[in-house]
């Protein structure tokens, strides 16, 4: 490589031909490999030899060192990556949930030009189901490893289609688990100088890869971490040569001096015991957030502007920033819903947002916050590291630099509260209740509390307002199936504006009856947001709703017999909503809309059966 910068000093000196004279018709290839970390290829210093390509290409690149994924897995990776818009905003967040068709994908940008739009995927999750992932695409391929099937497909659908310009997403299966690579990539490795220096991992886990390796992961009850190493790295150099292979067909097809080539990784994968993980990729260190980012301008725009290639580049950059770049080499504006900024612009933004159903990263030049949802423990739940003097993130600061960590967790709430805002925006104001016409907007103010009228098939409702403690108090109900339809929904409403320095606190007396299946107990807002919690006699479950649409967080076994009283309580503090059974803390996890607590407390039963609720109090 040329130098290593922090800025664009010669992309700035082109900048105005890069958006305007430079802007043509260029074809787009998008490469996303899954599961691929920056520093296990040669590029970025790692000494075995994975990617000879790719290193020796790069020199014909520009390399960013410092790209980072918006998101620890591949679905809400990808959709950051086709939309600019970060987890927080675009909410596909788990298999379960789809993006919302008003989004524009990058597709969908480019197609009124006149492009061809393809997609191959090797990681079926993201053509299975309706997730619309497929939006602007004019044909989609879902593929089986090797990979090498999607690069086939990818020409044959080329050598098919026309002459017209092309945009193609290819997403190869990349270092995902299984390790599994073909011949002869799955004895590359294996037993190489850098073999034999790990040792065992602890025992195959089958709830997960924390302690151990994941079940589903394990290859053969394999314990041997350097042969996991090894077939990981097989994985990457197999992809290497996939992507020589594509170069290779364009260049075949006189395609090369028309051609942006963009090399990224969805994210990457925690390796041997780092952290306590073991060859998987559900947290935000940066083995998993740290991925690779390499761009190949096409010749013909080199050819006018001048080289821009050989460099590597410092500043923080991530996933939402890759289309609004392509956008502007093409002369088009990018969609007024982006996040991301181009690349071509520097200074770069100095923070970087990311985030998944439990937890939420915040990068600020040498600082990078990680806040886990579901840690119980308040002081576990924080981590604050010093990226310059603690690359393997082994010191949590957040205790010591406490003005540090103050200014980043206000900081991470302001941002994951603008970019939620922007999926399902909550002008201030919004109260709910059973009567929407009944509020007056000019009582739109902090901690003004409203309770819906009861309804009939409750017993002995009586709901008041404690003005002095601005507490509003429920007590003394009794909910009885045989009053109403069976699994009906009973509703009473209340709302309460939530601001980042206080603490939220709703606390029921609750006894489950013989017969009762479980009790639903939620915060729901308009639209069907918030989160779920489900009792049952020895189980708690924990859920998010986007859209009407539940999906698991978090669950937990617990003691609560038939017939007896428990105290239930919620705490919301500064986004994350802790369960305390009996004033123990028992389920810990995001609220999906952290800003306000919705009060709209529904109980749903079972068939037959009762359940008491006593002393039902909401206070701040």
């Amino acid at each position: 490589m040329n130098s290593r910068l922090s800025i664009l000093p010669f992309a700035l000196a082109a900048s105005a031909a890069f958006a305007v004279e430079g802007a043509g018709r260029y074809n787009v290839l998008q490469i996303v490999v899954d599961t691929v970390r920056a520093d296990h290829l040669g590029i970025y210093g790692y000494p075995r030899d994975t990617t000879p390509f790719l290193d020796a290409k790069a020199t014909e690149g520009i390399v960013w060192d410092q790209h980072s994924s918006n998101a620890t897995w591949t679905v809400p990776s990808t959709i950051a990556i086709m939309t600019s818009l970060v987890p927080q905003t675009h909410r596909v967040i788990t298999p379960a949930l789809a993006l919302k068709e008003e989004w524009t994908t990058l597709a969908e940008l480019v197609k009124p030009l006149g492009y061809r739009t393809g997609l191959f995927s090797v990681n079926r999750i993201l053509l299975t189901g309706d997730r619309h992932f497929d939006q602007g695409f004019d044909h989609t391929s879902m593929l089986h490893r090797p990979d090498a099937s999607a690069t086939d497909e990818f020409f044959a659908w080329l050598d098919s289609t026309g002459t017209a310009p092309f945009y193609t997403h290819i997403q190869y299966y990349g270092g995902h688990a299984p390790y599994t690579p073909s011949e002869p990539f799955d004895s590359l490795f294996v037993g190489d100088a850098h073999y034999g220096t790990l040792g065992d991992a602890p025992r195959i886990n089958p709830a997960g890869c924390k302690g151990g390796i994941d079940a589903a992961a394990a290859v053969d009850s394999i314990l041997d971490m350097d042969y996991y190493v090894a077939q990981y790295d097989a994985l990457i150099a197999e992809d290497d040569h996939e992507i020589e292979r594509l170069f290779e067909g364009i260049e075949a097809r006189g395609l090369a001096d028309s051609t942006l080539v963009l090399f990224t990784a969805d994210h990457g994968e925690l390796m041997a015991g780092e952290h306590d993980y073991y060859f998987c990729h559900v947290t935000f260190y940066e083995g998993n957030s740290h991925v690779p980012l390499v761009i190949w301008l096409p010749e013909a725009w080199q050819a006018s502007h001048g080289p821009l290639r050989g460099f590597s580049l410092d500043g923080r950059t991530s996933h939402i920033d890759l289309l609004p770049t392509i956008a502007e080499l093409l002369g088009v504006d990018p969609p007024p819903q982006a996040q991301g900024t181009s690349l071509s612009i520097e200074p770069r933004p100095p923070t970087m947002l990311g985030s998944d159903a439990n937890q939420r990263m915040l990068k600020h030049k040498a600082y990078k916050m990680v806040h886990f949802g579901t840690e119980l423990d308040p002081e576990a739940r924080v981590a604050l590291f010093d990226l310059v003097s603690d690359p393997g993130e082994e010191i949590n600061i957040a205790k010591r630099d406490s003005s540090i960590t103050a200014a980043f967790t206000g900081a991470l709430l302001q941002h994951s509260a603008a970019a939620e805002n922007q999926y399902l925006p909550s002008p201030p104001g919004i109260y709910f209740s059973d009567d929407f016409s009944s509020l007056d907007s000019s009582l739109a103010e902090e901690g003004n509390y409203f309770v819906g009228e009861p309804y009939p098939n409750i017993f002995g409702w009586e709901p008041y307002l404690e003005p002095d403690t601005a507490n509003t108090v429920m007590r003394g109900f009794l909910v009885d199936t045989t009053a109403v339809a069976p699994a009906a929904w009973v509703t009473g409403s209340c709302a309460v504006i939530e601001v980042p320095e206080h603490s939220y606190r709703t606390t029921m007396r609750v006894q489950l009856r013989e017969g009762v299946t479980e009790l639903l107990w939620s915060f729901t807002s308009f639209a069907g947001t918030g989160y779920r919690l489900v009792l049952q006699e020895n189980h708690l479950s924990l859920y998010t709703r986007i859209s009407h649409a539940d999906t698991l967080l978090v669950e937990a076994d617990v003691d609560l017999p038939l017939e007896s009283w428990r105290d239930l309580s919620t705490v919301s503090t500064q986004g994350n909503l802790v369960v305390e059974l009996g004033g123990v803390p028992v389920l810990s996890a995001f609220e999906p809309r952290w800003e306000l607590i919705y009060g709209s407390t529904e109980f749903r039963l079972g068939m037959g059966g009762e359940v008491w609720i006593d002393d039902l109090v909401m206070e701040r």
